[in-house]
């Protein structure tokens, strides 16, 4: 739920695990939290639309009698 007009939804605190090379890797980074979550986002973007244009293609193939 948005916390004010025009804002981004509440986030949710979360724990994860992740291996050191990929730690060290993101903290190499500046603001490196902020740039897990992008592209957490961004991979779930990504599934979502791939699932959108599976179920479009599905659709097509399907015969219809």
């Amino acid at each position: 739920m948005p916390r004010g007009k025009g804002k981004t939804p509440a986030r949710v605190h979360l724990t994860i695990r992740l291996g050191a090379d990929t730690l060290d890797y993101f903290k190499r980074q500046p603001k490196h939290t902020r740039l897990i979550r992008q592209v957490l986002e961004n991979y779930v973007s990504n599934q979502e639309q791939s699932e959108d244009v599976d179920t479009v293609v599905s659709a097509i193939d399907t015969p219809t009698n």
